[in-house]
């Protein structure tokens, strides 16, 4: 298992890297859910099972492929492909024609993160109560900032920007 092209780290988080609170995002900001869906729509996303079980009737995201990293045994849900950990997981990626997001929650970030090749986040400048919080993105731990966005405001007053980075791999010297 290798960093892979089409796989893409898509988030929002506060000030503080804090991305939801008892298991539901800190805030749904409309500007950023069109940027995800518009990112989205028609592509591959990867979710763990309790971030699908908060979405509307805990059922995939319309028109999109949609594979579940779950660990308990016998899940399943209509409408996605289950993978039990990752080696299933990366098996399950050898057949996707799509780029492939990854959507969350927390945990699959964490596991996730060392795969992807490309960082979407909308950072809110604002900060939250949260529990759960997105992996630190830094120039530190291997990404570059490519796009370090404008700030706007969004319908519900909260300024946000949406930051594009890529992971970055150092020059093999004996090239």
């Amino acid at each position: 298992m290798k960093v892979r092209d089409d796989l893409i780290l898509i988030s929002s988080s506060d000030r503080n890297g804090g991305i939801g609170k008892d298991n539901a995002l800190l805030m749904r900001i409309p500007e950023d859910m069109r940027h995800f869906r518009e990112q989205t729509v028609g592509q591959t996303v990867l979710v763990g099972r309790k971030t699908l079980e908060t979405f509307k009737d805990g059922k995939p995201l319309p028109n999109r492929d949609t594979i579940v990293l779950s660990a308990t045994p016998g899940y399943g849900v209509e409408g996605a492909q289950v993978a039990a950990d990752l080696k299933a997981l990366f098996d399950l990626l050898e057949a996707v024609k799509t780029r492939i997001y990854v959507i969350g929650g927390a945990s699959v970030y964490r596991d996730l993160i060392g795969f992807c090749s490309r960082a979407i986040i909308t950072r809110f400048d604002a900060e939250w109560e949260a529990d759960a919080h997105l992996p630190d993105i830094s120039q530190e731990t291997g990404w570059i900032c490519l796009d370090a966005g404008d700030w706007k405001d969004s319908e519900k007053g909260i300024r946000y920007r949406i930051q594009e980075y890529i992971r970055h791999t150092p020059q093999d010297p004996h090239q």
